[in-house]
Protein backbone atom coordinates (compact mmCIF):
# COMPACT_ATOMS: atom_id res chain seq x y z
CA UNK A 1 0.00 0.00 0.00
CA UNK A 2 1.35 3.48 -0.79
CA UNK A 3 2.31 5.23 2.72
CA UNK A 4 -0.54 7.67 2.02
CA UNK A 5 -3.55 4.86 1.46
CA UNK A 6 -1.81 3.56 4.86
CA UNK A 7 -2.11 6.43 6.67
CA UNK A 8 -5.86 7.23 5.73
CA UNK A 9 -6.99 3.13 6.73
CA UNK A 10 -5.81 3.92 9.70
CA UNK A 11 -6.95 7.29 10.24
CA UNK A 12 -10.55 5.81 9.57
CA UNK A 13 -9.97 2.93 11.78
CA UNK A 14 -9.23 5.56 14.83
CA UNK A 15 -12.25 7.51 13.99
CA UNK A 16 -14.78 4.35 13.80
CA UNK A 17 -12.61 3.25 17.00
CA UNK A 18 -13.82 6.52 18.82
CA UNK A 19 -17.21 6.31 17.40
CA UNK A 20 -17.82 2.73 18.60
CA UNK A 21 -16.38 3.67 22.37
CA UNK A 22 -18.92 6.48 22.21
CA UNK A 23 -21.70 3.88 21.30
CA UNK A 24 -20.65 1.67 23.86
CA UNK A 25 -20.39 4.21 26.86
CA UNK A 26 -24.00 4.08 27.11
CA UNK A 27 -24.58 0.80 25.70
CA UNK A 28 -21.90 -1.70 27.38
CA UNK A 29 -22.44 -4.80 25.93
CA UNK A 30 -23.98 -5.41 22.29
CA UNK A 31 -26.03 -9.34 22.17
CA UNK A 32 -26.87 -10.21 18.37
CA UNK A 33 -27.05 -12.56 16.05
CA UNK A 34 -23.13 -14.21 15.02
CA UNK A 35 -24.31 -14.47 11.53
CA UNK A 36 -27.67 -12.98 9.93
CA UNK A 37 -29.59 -14.73 6.85
CA UNK A 38 -30.83 -17.63 5.98
CA UNK A 39 -28.35 -20.77 5.92
CA UNK A 40 -26.67 -21.08 2.35
CA UNK A 41 -26.87 -24.39 0.19
CA UNK A 42 -23.49 -26.58 0.48
CA UNK A 43 -20.67 -24.55 -1.60
CA UNK A 44 -23.04 -22.00 -1.82
CA UNK A 45 -19.46 -19.82 -0.69
CA UNK A 46 -17.81 -20.73 -3.48
CA UNK A 47 -19.30 -19.64 -6.05
CA UNK A 48 -17.25 -17.26 -8.26
CA UNK A 49 -19.83 -14.59 -8.75
CA UNK A 50 -22.38 -14.44 -5.53
CA UNK A 51 -20.49 -16.38 -2.85
CA UNK A 52 -18.29 -13.61 -1.19
CA UNK A 53 -21.34 -10.99 -1.38
CA UNK A 54 -23.05 -13.39 0.52
CA UNK A 55 -20.31 -14.00 2.83
CA UNK A 56 -19.89 -10.17 3.08
CA UNK A 57 -23.59 -9.91 4.39
CA UNK A 58 -24.03 -12.83 6.59
CA UNK A 59 -20.77 -12.04 8.66
CA UNK A 60 -21.65 -8.52 8.88
CA UNK A 61 -21.83 -8.77 12.74
CA UNK A 62 -18.71 -10.05 12.97
CA UNK A 63 -16.81 -7.26 11.15
CA UNK A 64 -16.72 -4.50 13.82
CA UNK A 65 -15.06 -6.75 16.45
CA UNK A 66 -12.61 -8.23 14.13
CA UNK A 67 -11.93 -4.88 12.81
CA UNK A 68 -11.51 -2.33 15.25
CA UNK A 69 -10.39 -5.13 18.41
CA UNK A 70 -13.15 -5.46 20.23
CA UNK A 71 -14.17 -8.49 22.60
CA UNK A 72 -16.54 -10.71 21.36
CA UNK A 73 -17.55 -14.31 21.47
CA UNK A 74 -19.95 -16.59 19.87
CA UNK A 75 -22.02 -18.53 22.20
CA UNK A 76 -23.77 -21.50 20.97
CA UNK A 77 -27.48 -21.21 21.54
CA UNK A 78 -28.81 -24.55 20.51
CA UNK A 79 -30.65 -25.51 16.83
CA UNK A 80 -33.47 -24.49 15.11
CA UNK A 81 -36.48 -26.52 14.25
CA UNK A 82 -34.57 -28.03 11.20
CA UNK A 83 -32.05 -28.77 13.16
CA UNK A 84 -29.01 -26.31 12.32
CA UNK A 85 -27.08 -24.64 14.95
CA UNK A 86 -27.92 -21.04 16.11
CA UNK A 87 -25.59 -19.12 17.56
CA UNK A 88 -25.62 -15.35 19.29
CA UNK A 89 -22.23 -12.95 19.47
CA UNK A 90 -21.78 -11.09 22.25
CA UNK A 91 -19.12 -7.70 22.04
CA UNK A 92 -18.06 -5.08 24.22
CA UNK A 93 -15.72 -2.28 24.55
CA UNK A 94 -11.86 -2.62 23.37
CA UNK A 95 -10.79 -4.45 27.11
CA UNK A 96 -13.68 -5.44 28.37
CA UNK A 97 -13.43 -9.03 28.23
CA UNK A 98 -14.64 -9.49 31.44
CA UNK A 99 -18.65 -8.20 30.35
CA UNK A 100 -18.84 -10.60 27.69
CA UNK A 101 -17.85 -13.18 29.82
CA UNK A 102 -20.40 -11.98 32.56
CA UNK A 103 -23.64 -11.71 29.88
CA UNK A 104 -22.53 -15.19 28.45
CA UNK A 105 -22.80 -16.74 31.68
CA UNK A 106 -26.22 -14.94 32.77
CA UNK A 107 -27.41 -16.77 29.11
CA UNK A 108 -25.70 -20.00 29.79
CA UNK A 109 -27.36 -20.21 33.38
CA UNK A 110 -30.77 -19.55 32.29
CA UNK A 111 -30.56 -23.03 30.45
CA UNK A 112 -31.38 -24.36 26.73
CA UNK A 113 -33.23 -21.72 24.58
CA UNK A 114 -36.25 -23.29 22.65
CA UNK A 115 -35.55 -23.88 19.12
CA UNK A 116 -35.98 -20.97 16.19
CA UNK A 117 -38.37 -21.43 14.09
CA UNK A 118 -36.77 -19.91 10.66
CA UNK A 119 -39.01 -17.76 8.22
CA UNK A 120 -38.27 -16.30 4.65
CA UNK A 121 -37.43 -12.93 4.72
CA UNK A 122 -40.35 -12.37 2.50
CA UNK A 123 -42.86 -13.97 5.21
CA UNK A 124 -41.74 -11.60 7.71
CA UNK A 125 -44.29 -8.71 8.09
CA UNK A 126 -43.30 -5.41 9.79
CA UNK A 127 -45.57 -6.20 12.53
CA UNK A 128 -43.92 -9.33 13.07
Amino acid sequence: LPDVTALRLHQERARLGRAWAGFFAEHPVIVGPAVVGPPWPVDADLDPERGLPMLERATLPLLPANALGHPALCLPMGVDDVGLPVSVQISADRFREDLCLRIAEVIVGRGPCAPIVRRRMDDVSPEA
